[in-house]
């Protein structure tokens, strides 16, 4: 879409549409990668407490 598209559609269904539906992809965007973020961060934590847990286990065992 180039900026001609975006004037004739501004001229067509006003601003406070395109404003809208632009702001809608933008935020929708920024939620997918937010998402694909956070699950990755819940991974690395799941790893995090396996590890620590078969620490905590194993603390009484070396001595």
């Amino acid at each position: 879409m180039n900026l001609s598209d975006i004037g004739t559609l501004i001229g067509s269904v006003g601003f406070p549409i395109v404003a809208c539906c632009g702001m809608g992809w933008y935020i929708n965007n920024t939620m997918q990668k937010f998402t694909d973020t956070m699950q990755k961060n819940t991974t690395a934590l799941e790893k995090l407490l396996t590890v620590l847990r078969k620490d905590e286990k194993n603390d009484g065992k070396d001595e």
